[in-house]
Protein backbone atom coordinates (compact mmCIF):
# COMPACT_ATOMS: atom_id res chain seq x y z
CA UNK A 1 0.00 0.00 0.00
CA UNK A 2 1.62 3.00 -1.39
CA UNK A 3 0.97 5.99 1.27
CA UNK A 4 0.83 10.06 1.06
CA UNK A 5 0.04 12.11 3.71
CA UNK A 6 -0.46 15.97 2.83
CA UNK A 7 0.79 18.52 5.22
CA UNK A 8 2.83 15.22 6.47
CA UNK A 9 5.37 17.85 8.18
CA UNK A 10 3.36 19.34 10.36
CA UNK A 11 2.51 18.83 13.68
CA UNK A 12 -0.25 16.12 13.26
CA UNK A 13 1.03 15.08 10.04
CA UNK A 14 4.20 14.34 11.55
CA UNK A 15 2.55 12.17 14.10
CA UNK A 16 0.47 10.08 11.56
CA UNK A 17 4.40 9.02 9.62
CA UNK A 18 5.61 8.22 13.33
CA UNK A 19 2.35 6.05 14.28
CA UNK A 20 2.29 4.36 10.47
CA UNK A 21 5.82 3.33 10.75
CA UNK A 22 5.27 1.66 14.09
CA UNK A 23 2.05 -0.32 12.24
CA UNK A 24 4.48 -1.26 9.46
CA UNK A 25 3.55 1.44 6.58
CA UNK A 26 5.90 3.27 4.48
CA UNK A 27 4.38 6.63 4.01
CA UNK A 28 5.83 9.86 1.58
CA UNK A 29 4.85 12.87 2.78
CA UNK A 30 3.87 16.34 0.28
CA UNK A 31 5.17 19.76 0.41
CA UNK A 32 4.47 23.21 -1.14
CA UNK A 33 7.94 23.63 -1.14
CA UNK A 34 9.21 19.84 -1.91
CA UNK A 35 12.78 18.44 -0.86
CA UNK A 36 14.09 15.35 -2.63
CA UNK A 37 12.37 12.61 -0.94
CA UNK A 38 8.72 15.08 -0.94
CA UNK A 39 5.67 15.22 -3.29
CA UNK A 40 4.74 18.38 -4.52
CA UNK A 41 0.98 19.65 -3.23
CA UNK A 42 -0.64 22.66 -2.90
CA UNK A 43 -4.29 22.97 -2.26
CA UNK A 44 -4.12 25.99 -4.67
CA UNK A 45 -2.63 24.69 -7.10
CA UNK A 46 -4.96 22.21 -9.20
CA UNK A 47 -2.29 21.20 -11.09
CA UNK A 48 -0.54 19.25 -8.40
CA UNK A 49 -3.36 17.32 -7.48
CA UNK A 50 -2.06 14.63 -10.25
CA UNK A 51 0.78 14.04 -7.96
CA UNK A 52 -1.29 12.68 -5.61
CA UNK A 53 -2.92 9.83 -7.70
CA UNK A 54 0.23 7.92 -8.16
CA UNK A 55 -0.56 6.50 -4.68
CA UNK A 56 -3.48 4.59 -3.19
CA UNK A 57 -4.22 5.87 -0.13
CA UNK A 58 -3.87 9.67 0.52
CA UNK A 59 -4.27 10.79 3.85
CA UNK A 60 -5.44 14.66 4.70
CA UNK A 61 -3.13 16.30 7.84
CA UNK A 62 -3.06 20.00 6.14
CA UNK A 63 -5.21 22.95 6.06
CA UNK A 64 -8.05 23.20 3.39
CA UNK A 65 -8.35 26.67 2.21
CA UNK A 66 -10.88 26.17 -0.37
CA UNK A 67 -13.69 24.31 -0.14
CA UNK A 68 -14.57 24.15 -3.75
CA UNK A 69 -11.31 22.71 -4.73
CA UNK A 70 -11.19 20.92 -2.07
CA UNK A 71 -14.45 18.42 -3.34
CA UNK A 72 -12.84 19.13 -6.82
CA UNK A 73 -10.03 17.06 -5.34
CA UNK A 74 -12.02 14.47 -3.64
CA UNK A 75 -14.33 13.93 -6.60
CA UNK A 76 -11.28 13.31 -8.94
CA UNK A 77 -9.61 11.26 -6.26
CA UNK A 78 -13.22 8.25 -6.54
CA UNK A 79 -12.92 8.90 -10.36
CA UNK A 80 -9.31 7.34 -9.68
CA UNK A 81 -10.16 5.08 -7.63
CA UNK A 82 -8.14 5.90 -5.04
CA UNK A 83 -8.56 6.25 -1.32
CA UNK A 84 -8.46 9.57 0.64
CA UNK A 85 -8.57 9.74 4.28
CA UNK A 86 -9.66 13.21 6.05
CA UNK A 87 -8.45 14.19 9.30
CA UNK A 88 -9.69 17.64 9.74
CA UNK A 89 -11.44 19.12 12.81
CA UNK A 90 -12.57 21.75 10.83
CA UNK A 91 -16.52 22.26 11.64
CA UNK A 92 -17.31 24.35 8.80
CA UNK A 93 -15.50 21.99 6.80
CA UNK A 94 -17.19 18.90 8.58
CA UNK A 95 -20.12 20.42 7.99
CA UNK A 96 -19.14 20.42 4.30
CA UNK A 97 -18.41 16.67 4.22
CA UNK A 98 -21.44 15.56 5.96
CA UNK A 99 -23.67 17.43 3.55
CA UNK A 100 -21.37 16.24 0.50
CA UNK A 101 -21.63 12.50 1.59
CA UNK A 102 -25.52 12.92 2.08
CA UNK A 103 -25.37 13.56 -1.63
CA UNK A 104 -22.97 11.14 -2.93
CA UNK A 105 -23.71 8.00 -1.36
CA UNK A 106 -24.21 5.61 -4.27
CA UNK A 107 -20.94 6.43 -5.86
CA UNK A 108 -18.90 3.10 -6.13
CA UNK A 109 -15.41 4.19 -7.40
CA UNK A 110 -12.71 5.66 -4.87
CA UNK A 111 -13.27 5.64 -1.01
CA UNK A 112 -13.27 8.86 0.95
CA UNK A 113 -13.23 7.96 4.66
CA UNK A 114 -13.87 11.27 6.85
CA UNK A 115 -13.69 11.75 10.63
CA UNK A 116 -10.41 9.89 10.98
CA UNK A 117 -7.68 11.01 14.26
CA UNK A 118 -8.54 11.07 18.01
CA UNK A 119 -11.17 14.29 17.62
CA UNK A 120 -13.65 13.33 15.53
CA UNK A 121 -11.72 10.21 15.12
CA UNK A 122 -11.61 7.60 18.15
CA UNK A 123 -14.57 9.87 19.91
CA UNK A 124 -17.15 8.55 16.76
CA UNK A 125 -16.31 5.04 17.84
CA UNK A 126 -16.68 5.62 21.40
CA UNK A 127 -19.64 7.24 21.09
CA UNK A 128 -21.25 4.09 19.05
CA UNK A 129 -19.76 1.78 21.65
CA UNK A 130 -21.76 3.67 23.66
CA UNK A 131 -25.22 3.72 22.20
CA UNK A 132 -25.05 0.43 21.04
CA UNK A 133 -24.65 -0.85 24.77
CA UNK A 134 -27.66 1.34 25.70
CA UNK A 135 -30.15 0.96 23.27
CA UNK A 136 -32.60 3.17 25.29
CA UNK A 137 -30.12 5.92 24.98
CA UNK A 138 -32.21 9.51 24.95
CA UNK A 139 -29.48 11.95 25.43
CA UNK A 140 -25.67 12.01 24.99
CA UNK A 141 -23.41 14.62 25.95
CA UNK A 142 -19.89 14.52 24.41
CA UNK A 143 -17.25 16.19 26.79
CA UNK A 144 -13.03 16.34 25.68
CA UNK A 145 -11.03 17.55 29.11
CA UNK A 146 -7.84 18.56 27.89
CA UNK A 147 -4.95 21.05 29.54
CA UNK A 148 -4.48 24.00 27.28
CA UNK A 149 -0.65 24.41 28.30
CA UNK A 150 0.53 21.88 26.38
CA UNK A 151 1.59 21.51 22.98
CA UNK A 152 -0.83 22.04 20.05
CA UNK A 153 0.11 22.52 16.00
CA UNK A 154 -1.76 25.73 14.28
CA UNK A 155 -4.67 23.66 12.95
CA UNK A 156 -6.13 23.06 16.63
CA UNK A 157 -5.25 26.49 17.34
CA UNK A 158 -7.15 27.49 14.57
CA UNK A 159 -10.30 25.34 15.85
CA UNK A 160 -9.60 26.95 19.71
CA UNK A 161 -9.75 30.59 18.26
CA UNK A 162 -13.00 29.33 16.21
CA UNK A 163 -14.60 27.50 18.88
CA UNK A 164 -14.31 30.47 21.20
CA UNK A 165 -15.91 32.94 18.61
CA UNK A 166 -18.67 31.03 17.09
CA UNK A 167 -21.77 30.37 18.79
CA UNK A 168 -21.65 26.81 21.11
CA UNK A 169 -24.52 24.66 19.65
CA UNK A 170 -26.41 22.06 20.72
CA UNK A 171 -29.23 19.58 19.06
CA UNK A 172 -32.68 18.75 21.09
CA UNK A 173 -35.64 17.01 20.03
CA UNK A 174 -34.29 17.05 16.02
CA UNK A 175 -33.69 20.88 16.20
CA UNK A 176 -30.24 23.06 16.05
CA UNK A 177 -30.30 25.55 18.95
CA UNK A 178 -27.07 27.89 20.07
CA UNK A 179 -25.83 29.94 22.55
CA UNK A 180 -23.04 32.28 23.49
CA UNK A 181 -19.50 30.84 22.65
CA UNK A 182 -18.77 29.79 25.99
CA UNK A 183 -22.28 27.86 26.43
CA UNK A 184 -23.80 26.94 29.40
CA UNK A 185 -21.47 25.05 31.59
CA UNK A 186 -22.42 21.38 32.51
CA UNK A 187 -20.93 19.05 35.56
CA UNK A 188 -19.80 15.52 35.08
CA UNK A 189 -19.27 13.01 37.33
CA UNK A 190 -17.13 9.84 36.61
CA UNK A 191 -19.19 6.31 36.54
CA UNK A 192 -15.77 4.34 38.33
CA UNK A 193 -15.18 7.03 40.91
CA UNK A 194 -18.09 8.60 42.43
CA UNK A 195 -16.19 11.56 43.88
CA UNK A 196 -14.59 12.66 40.62
CA UNK A 197 -16.46 15.28 39.02
CA UNK A 198 -15.51 18.33 36.47
CA UNK A 199 -17.19 20.75 34.67
CA UNK A 200 -17.27 21.84 30.80
CA UNK A 201 -18.93 24.20 29.04
CA UNK A 202 -20.62 24.16 25.54
CA UNK A 203 -19.10 24.63 22.39
CA UNK A 204 -19.05 24.05 18.42
CA UNK A 205 -17.27 20.76 18.22
CA UNK A 206 -17.27 18.76 15.19
CA UNK A 207 -18.60 15.91 17.03
CA UNK A 208 -22.03 17.07 17.59
CA UNK A 209 -22.40 16.97 13.69
CA UNK A 210 -21.45 13.97 13.16
CA UNK A 211 -23.41 12.11 16.51
CA UNK A 212 -26.44 14.02 14.98
CA UNK A 213 -25.77 12.70 11.80
CA UNK A 214 -25.81 9.31 13.56
CA UNK A 215 -28.47 9.82 15.94
CA UNK A 216 -30.95 12.32 14.80
CA UNK A 217 -33.57 10.49 16.97
CA UNK A 218 -31.92 11.32 19.96
CA UNK A 219 -33.76 14.06 22.21
CA UNK A 220 -30.28 15.90 23.27
CA UNK A 221 -27.04 15.60 21.72
CA UNK A 222 -24.33 18.66 22.65
CA UNK A 223 -20.48 18.56 23.12
CA UNK A 224 -18.02 20.21 25.59
CA UNK A 225 -14.92 21.75 26.59
CA UNK A 226 -13.31 21.06 30.01
CA UNK A 227 -9.52 22.84 30.70
CA UNK A 228 -8.22 20.60 32.77
CA UNK A 229 -8.00 23.45 35.62
CA UNK A 230 -11.10 25.47 36.42
CA UNK A 231 -9.90 28.42 37.28
CA UNK A 232 -9.43 29.25 33.42
CA UNK A 233 -13.58 28.72 33.30
CA UNK A 234 -13.60 32.75 34.26
CA UNK A 235 -11.14 33.55 31.67
CA UNK A 236 -12.55 31.99 28.60
CA UNK A 237 -15.80 33.45 29.76
CA UNK A 238 -14.47 36.48 28.51
CA UNK A 239 -14.71 35.60 25.18
CA UNK A 240 -18.21 36.04 24.84
CA UNK A 241 -17.31 39.42 24.96
CA UNK A 242 -14.78 39.32 22.98
CA UNK A 243 -14.54 40.82 19.43
CA UNK A 244 -15.46 37.99 17.00
CA UNK A 245 -14.18 38.98 13.80
CA UNK A 246 -12.14 37.18 11.00
CA UNK A 247 -8.99 39.40 12.00
CA UNK A 248 -9.54 38.90 15.47
CA UNK A 249 -9.80 34.93 15.27
CA UNK A 250 -6.28 34.82 13.25
CA UNK A 251 -4.98 37.05 16.37
CA UNK A 252 -6.44 34.32 18.61
CA UNK A 253 -4.97 31.75 16.62
CA UNK A 254 -1.55 33.29 17.08
CA UNK A 255 -1.53 34.01 19.98
CA UNK A 256 -2.75 30.59 21.33
CA UNK A 257 0.05 29.07 18.80
CA UNK A 258 2.23 31.00 20.88
CA UNK A 259 1.79 29.49 23.55
CA UNK A 260 1.08 25.79 22.66
CA UNK A 261 3.53 25.77 19.91
CA UNK A 262 6.82 27.71 21.21
CA UNK A 263 6.21 28.08 25.19
CA UNK A 264 4.89 24.82 25.90
CA UNK A 265 5.73 22.66 22.34
CA UNK A 266 7.95 20.29 24.49
CA UNK A 267 4.55 19.48 26.87
CA UNK A 268 1.98 16.49 25.76
CA UNK A 269 -1.46 17.38 25.32
CA UNK A 270 -3.22 14.70 28.21
CA UNK A 271 -6.84 14.17 27.06
CA UNK A 272 -9.61 12.89 28.25
CA UNK A 273 -12.49 12.21 25.91
CA UNK A 274 -16.17 11.33 27.80
CA UNK A 275 -19.54 10.35 26.17
CA UNK A 276 -22.76 10.44 28.30
CA UNK A 277 -25.32 8.70 28.20
CA UNK A 278 -28.30 9.57 29.87
CA UNK A 279 -26.63 11.93 32.44
CA UNK A 280 -25.41 9.29 34.17
CA UNK A 281 -23.45 6.12 32.34
CA UNK A 282 -20.19 7.48 31.21
CA UNK A 283 -17.74 5.55 28.71
CA UNK A 284 -14.06 7.19 28.50
CA UNK A 285 -10.66 7.21 26.59
CA UNK A 286 -7.70 8.91 27.94
CA UNK A 287 -4.26 9.49 26.20
CA UNK A 288 -1.22 11.43 27.15
CA UNK A 289 -0.11 12.48 23.99
CA UNK A 290 -3.27 13.83 22.48
CA UNK A 291 -1.50 14.25 19.06
CA UNK A 292 0.32 11.06 19.18
CA UNK A 293 -2.66 9.05 19.98
CA UNK A 294 -4.84 11.29 17.04
CA UNK A 295 -1.87 9.81 14.55
CA UNK A 296 -2.66 6.10 16.11
CA UNK A 297 -5.95 6.79 15.16
CA UNK A 298 -5.35 7.20 11.24
CA UNK A 299 -2.65 4.27 11.07
CA UNK A 300 -5.41 1.59 13.18
CA UNK A 301 -7.64 2.22 10.48
CA UNK A 302 -5.89 1.45 7.03
CA UNK A 303 -6.15 -2.30 7.53
CA UNK A 304 -10.21 -1.42 7.07
CA UNK A 305 -10.04 0.29 3.83
CA UNK A 306 -9.80 -2.53 1.33
CA UNK A 307 -12.55 -3.53 -0.59
CA UNK A 308 -14.43 -0.25 0.39
CA UNK A 309 -16.15 2.16 -1.98
CA UNK A 310 -18.07 5.43 -1.33
CA UNK A 311 -18.50 8.36 0.93
CA UNK A 312 -18.06 7.02 4.75
CA UNK A 313 -17.71 8.16 8.11
CA UNK A 314 -14.58 6.34 9.95
CA UNK A 315 -16.99 4.82 12.22
CA UNK A 316 -19.11 3.09 9.37
CA UNK A 317 -15.98 1.55 8.27
CA UNK A 318 -16.02 -1.33 10.91
CA UNK A 319 -17.41 -2.03 14.29
CA UNK A 320 -16.31 -0.29 17.30
CA UNK A 321 -14.87 -3.31 19.33
CA UNK A 322 -12.88 -4.29 16.39
CA UNK A 323 -11.41 -0.89 15.43
CA UNK A 324 -10.49 -0.61 19.96
CA UNK A 325 -8.71 -3.81 19.60
CA UNK A 326 -6.62 -2.71 16.67
CA UNK A 327 -5.80 0.34 18.85
CA UNK A 328 -4.80 -1.77 21.44
CA UNK A 329 -2.89 -4.24 19.12
CA UNK A 330 -0.96 -1.52 17.41
CA UNK A 331 -0.40 0.57 20.53
CA UNK A 332 -1.11 -0.64 23.83
CA UNK A 333 0.38 1.82 26.51
CA UNK A 334 -1.08 4.68 24.68
CA UNK A 335 -5.21 4.69 24.81
CA UNK A 336 -6.72 4.09 28.19
CA UNK A 337 -10.23 2.82 28.46
CA UNK A 338 -13.26 3.21 30.76
CA UNK A 339 -16.08 1.53 29.30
Amino acid sequence: MEILILGGKGELGRQIVKACAKAGYNCTSSSRNPQKSEVYFDWMVCKTFENAFNYDVVINAAPVPDFELYFDFVKQTLTQKRIFVETTANSSLVQAIIAFQEQNKSTSLGLFVHGVGLFPGVSNFLFRAATKQLPETSKATFNVKYSVFSKAGRDMCQLMAESLTRPSVYYQDQEWFAEKSIGPIAVFQEKAQQKNTWKGFLADLPDTQYFAAIRSDLKFIGSYFSPMADALFTLLKLFNYAPKGAVFVKLYAQSFYFMRGILFKNRTSEMIISVVINDKDISQIKVKDAIYAAGVGVAAILPFLSNQTGVLRVDELVEPEVFFEKLKHNESDVFEFRM
